[in-house]
């Protein structure tokens, strides 16, 4: 009688599982020699080099230069950090031409990213990467064009902290970038770059985006933000914003999209103006959408923090289904919300939530999708008029 065979995809889906646990994929492959190439998709997905330490990275690079190496075909995320000493050879790292998230520090500052040799540089091998992540400070405007122009597969763009040195204008006639740029991230620290950024899209140097996800939206930051939605104009069809620290006054005057008539969605995260601005978080979400002065979305998103003891007793339903009933809405296929709250505290909220708007919603199919986190929660409503 032959041995019972494991299908193997039952097994992939076991090994995918462990994927945070890579001391148990490291026992798993000295197990069986079939699952070897799964548990090292997993172990060496992901490089973080720091390029202070040679001593570190050169074990790194030499692996990588095996005969039989297999570095190469597993890693997808490469992080290089620091500044490389002279004598890192550091354009060994393009036989990594299987990455496809890249994050670059002060590499791109100290401009040693390219070999004097080459004119591309080494960066131009990685050739199906999809985001690049940003965090230097200061860079030469030239550098950062270049490393764009390098990565011709690059669709996202985050920006942690980025500040511009010299030549930090860009110039009538530069060239444009050949480029799939369509989302834009800006992080805490980025702002101070936007100005640059819109005069980029202004000459069409780069491409204006559809996507723009701001994060840690200030009342000052706010103001320049606007100018970049003027600026993308029909392109902008997806908005992400981060309105911890906005103002119903502030999102107002951010949300003056009339020359976005192509938006299609907007998702508002951290909504926790409970505890500074003496609102719940319904009712926040309520002012909100009062803001709203656009036509054409079609999906709306409200990810909030809930108070240990928040209740929903208190929230004007009508006036939430008045809000929703405005012509700005007409087109609103989706009403979903993401509550952020301890375990026990979303399950009553669901609920509550439940029979609430089973009142107050006319139309439309109420869900809670299952989620990995047990610090939250959802509830989304589909075609709520």
């Amino acid at each position: 009688m032959s041995p019972y065979v494991f299908p193997p995809e039952i097994i992939d889906t076991i090994l995918d599982a462990l994927h945070a646990d890579p001391d148990t994929l490291k026992t798993c492959i000295l197990v069986c020699k079939a699952w070897q190439p799964r548990c090292r998709h997993h172990l060496f997905q992901s490089a973080c080099l720091n390029l202070d330490r040679p001593d570190r990275v050169e074990p790194f690079l030499a692996e990588l230069d095996a005969p039989h190496s297999f570095l190469a075909a597993h890693v997808r995320s490469l992080s290089l950090r620091g500044v490389p000493p002279k004598g890192l050879e550091i354009h060994r790292l393009s036989a990594l031409r299987h990455v496809e998230c890249l994050e670059m520090g002060q590499l791109i500052s100290a401009g040693v990213w390219k070999r004097p040799s080459d004119e591309d540089g080494w960066l131009r091998s990685f050739s199906l990467v999809r985001k690049l992540h940003l965090d230097a400070a200061p860079v030469n405007l030239h550098d950062f064009l270049d490393v764009l122009r390098s990565l011709p597969s690059l669709q996202v763009l985050v920006l942690n902290f980025l500040a511009w040195g010299e030549a930090g204008r860009p110039e009538p006639k530069t060239a444009p970038i050949a480029t799939c740029i369509h989302t834009l991230c800006l992080k805490t620290h980025a702002y101070d770059s936007l100005p640059t950024i819109i005069r980029l899209f202004e000459h069409r140097v780069m491409p204006r985006i559809s996507n723009v996800h701001l994060q840690a939206l200030t009342p000052a930051t706010a103001t320049i933000s606007t100018q970049l939605f003027k600026t993308l104009g029909l392109a902008l069809q997806h908005l992400t914003i981060s309105a911890f620290y906005l103002t119903r006054g502030d999102v107002e005057n951010l949300l003056d999209l009339g020359s976005n008539p192509n938006l299609k969605s907007i998702h508002f995260k951290d909504l926790a103006p409970a505890p500074i601005f003496k609102l719940s978080g319904f009712s926040w979400t309520i002012a909100l959408l009062q803001t709203v002065t656009t036509a054409t979305v079609v999906h709306l998103t409200f990810e909030m923090w809930l108070l240990p003891n928040e209740t929903l007793d208190g929230v004007d339903w009508p006036l939430l289904k008045a809000a929703l009933a405005r012509p700005q809405f007409a087109r609103l296929q989706t009403l979903c919300f993401e509550l952020r709250a301890k375990r026990d505290h979303v399950r009553w909220l669901e609920q509550r939530i439940s029979w609430y708007l089973n009142g107050a919603v006319q139309q439309g199919v109420l869900r809670f999708p299952t989620s990995p986190n047990d610090c939250s929660s959802g509830c989304c409503f589909d075609d709520p008029f």
